[in-house]
């Protein structure tokens, strides 16, 4: 494959990716509350913090790579609905804390197993062959993902 064809490849993933969250997403909205949406976001934010005792604000905002102004107005919301909770350090009353509470675990849950159905639902529609290539890709993307995640410092190695 050409380096063109891997540029143009990226360019259409990059294109279509938002596309398909943004479909996908509607397995975000609330079904008991038509009017309140769910965003990627903030779901986002419920798995993050789903992974540990808690979480200070600002590693948050970090590892989101969002600014700590808009973490602060979206946990706003998802104190509001009781999804999160905001406190401070015991050890440094300068840092600010966050943790899932029980009710947030349970929409993550809820969101998490409409989020299965919809991309299963997407995926059963390929053909045996298109899913197998479909899925090692996704690993592929996640693996390459993963280190980007790990180190936003990283390089591509220089083309030769």
């Amino acid at each position: 494959m050409s380096q063109d064809q891997d540029v143009r490849y990226l360019e259409d993933f990059l294109r279509l990716m938002p596309v398909f969250w943004k479909r996908l997403g509607e397995s975000f909205h609330c079904q008991d509350d038509p009017g309140r949406r769910f965003t990627h976001a903030q779901f986002r934010v419920l798995m993050l913090t789903s992974h540990r005792d808690h979480w200070r604000m600002s590693d948050l905002a970090q590892r989101m790579a969002l600014s700590p102004g808009s973490l602060t107005l979206m946990m706003d919301r998802l104190i509001e609905d009781g999804l999160i909770s905001r406190g401070r350090s015991d050890s440094d009353r300068r840092v600010v804390i966050v943790r899932i509470t029980p009710k947030g675990r349970e929409m993550l849950a809820s969101r998490r197993r409409a989020l299965h159905r919809a991309a299963t639902d997407h995926i059963s529609r390929l053909a045996e062959s298109e899913r197998a290539e479909v899925i090692a890709a996704m690993g592929t993307m996640v693996r390459f993902l993963e280190r980007y995640v790990a180190d936003p410092t990283s390089q591509p190695p220089a083309s030769q």
